[in-house]
């Protein structure tokens, strides 16, 4: 700080909540802010009260209102006060951001109840206390997480849906039945079990009873979008369900309905709609792995795969949106494919080739990783003894500090992107034997590969070996370009595997 500048100081005062500033924390904050100013000499130009604002951000209006006061009438200015230096922030990080742009404006910061000075040791302590500002701030939101989930774990909610409330039982808040709406609620459910009320019409019936939804503090009638949301939540038969922890539980509350009751309103709401909510909303669905590779030989779309209804069950299909061609039943398509995989299964002579050549091109590769990482870790040894020599050139004055700290810049850069290509392990990364027995498994019998494969699997095996897709006229498959990588395994013949060169791969 200048020894010019008059002793004028400003005073910042934060509390988080609100029932902080009722219980007038801020000012026994500005009271012993403003006796510690009369014992210093400073006098108090200005004072800024951030009400009800967490120091977790930096984003606080009366802290920005400082700091541009503080940039206008930086001469006039010598000290800003805080009670503590938590006051200020509890990020180190933002701490030391706005202690360093005070120091711009050559200004002071001062803790009321945490003293330091411009001493090296001071400085350590300062940036200690804003450090253990972080770690409560951090250890607080972890225990609150922990608490949270343990919450959860014992089947407690704090909010319970419609037809419930929470009371204390043994010091705890547990959901318990709401005298005022639980049976209401339960007769709505078992009126939509029976199949006689469509969603619009249990809307109208529940306003009907008088149940309505509290939405910040306030009551509101019950809308279709509501109520299709809480027939679809599993609270009602006894279970927690959480998205956060993709966990379910079994909740600590008395169920409203039974699980047939529930599965069956489950049932009824999917029955509304066109296609079932489980097929509309599962996009990988299994029945139809052949999704994005199956296509249409006239207009070349990938076809459309749905179940369709027939006079019984449900029938899997796939048909183009274009109408280009008829559709084609989803069984007897993947069995075509599986015939098709079978003709191309390539035999053993060809994998034994294959295989080969993928081990010798994996120990050229390896070989040249390497040499490469061997001439890597010289080169850095080389920059190091030039940052040496850079170091002690600077201390007996042969470079000024400008050019020191450019060259100590781009050594540093250098040996860091050196470090980058050492420390490359990615031959470490794929175990060639591993490779090499999936490689015989998967080819010993593709059609088989194929069945035991899950959808995901069977999108990838497909996609590597029909890269372009497979065209289908509606009765047959078309048009089949095998990819590179499954091609080259089919190209190699008798003269090839007795000359096995990595490049050929």
């Amino acid at each position: 700080m200048r020894l010019d500048k008059p002793m004028n100081c400003l005073l910042y005062l934060r509390v988080s909540t609100e029932d902080q500033v009722k219980n007038f924390s801020l000012d026994t904050q500005q009271e012993l802010c403003t006796e510690y100013a009369k014992r210093k000499g400073y006098a108090v130009l200005k004072t800024f009260r951030e009400e009800g604002e967490s120091a977790k951000s930096a984003d606080r209006p009366q802290l920005i209102a400082l700091l541009d006061y503080c940039r206008k009438h930086k001469k006039d200015i010598g000290v800003v006060l805080v009670y503590k230096f938590d006051r200020l922030a509890r990020q180190t990080s933002d701490h030391l951001a706005v202690k360093a742009k005070l120091a711009e404006y050559a200004i002071r910061l001062e803790s009321v109840t945490e003293p330091t000075d411009d001493s090296p040791a001071g400085k350590f302590m300062e940036t200690l206390f804003a450090a253990v500002a972080q770690l409560d701030n951090e250890v607080r939101a972890e225990r609150i997480k922990n608490g949270m989930y343990s919450r959860f774990k014992a089947g407690l909610i704090r909010v319970p849906p419609l037809g419930y409330m929470t009371a204390e039982v043994n010091g705890r808040r547990v959901p318990v039945e709401d005298p005022q709406t639980f049976l209401s609620v339960k007769r709505a459910w078992d009126l939509m079990a029976t199949g006689t009320r469509s969603l619009s019409e249990m809307v109208e019936e529940m306003n009907r009873m008088g149940l309505r939804v509290k939405y910040h503090r306030k009551k509101k009638l019950i809308t279709k979008q509501y109520l299709s949301k809480s027939f679809s939540n599993k609270f009602y038969m006894g279970v927690l369900e959480s998205k956060v922890y993709n966990e379910e539980v079994k909740g600590m509350h008395t169920p409203m309905v039974s699980e047939e009751t529930f599965y069956r309103v489950q049932a009824l709401l999917s029955k509304n709609n066109r296609l079932p909510m489980t097929a509309k909303r599962r996009r990988y669905n299994p029945l139809f792995p052949l999704r994005g590779i199956l296509r249409c030989s006239e207009c070349n779309r990938p076809l459309v795969s749905a179940n369709v209804k027939g006079r019984s069950k449900l029938y899997p299909k796939y048909w183009c949106s274009g109408n280009c061609i008829p559709s084609g039943d989803a069984d007897k398509i993947h069995i075509l494919l599986k015939e098709e995989l079978a003709l191309i299964q390539p035999n053993e002579d060809m994998v034994n080739a294959f295989t080969l050549c993928l081990r010798a091109k994996y120990e050229q590769r390896k070989t040249k990783l390497m040499e490469r990482k061997n001439t890597a870790e010289k080169k850095i040894l080389e920059q190091k003894e030039m940052m040496c020599l850079l170091v002690e050139g600077h201390l007996k004055g042969f470079y000024s500090d400008e050019i020191y700290k450019q060259e100590k810049v781009k050594i540093e850069d250098k040996i860091l992107t050196l470090q980058i290509v050492a420390n490359d392990e990615l031959c470490g990364r794929y175990d060639i034997e591993r490779t090499v027995n999936f490689i015989r498994a998967l080819f010993q019998d593709l059609a088989k590969a194929y069945d035991v494969s899950d959808y995901g699997q069977k999108q990838i095996l497909l996609g590597s070996i029909y890269p372009f897709g497979v065209m289908f006229d509606g009765k047959r498959l078309l048009n089949r370009k095998i990819g590179t990588g499954f091609r080259a395994i089919q190209t190699f013949s008798e003269g090839e595997k007795t000359s096995c060169e990595p490049e050929r791969t």
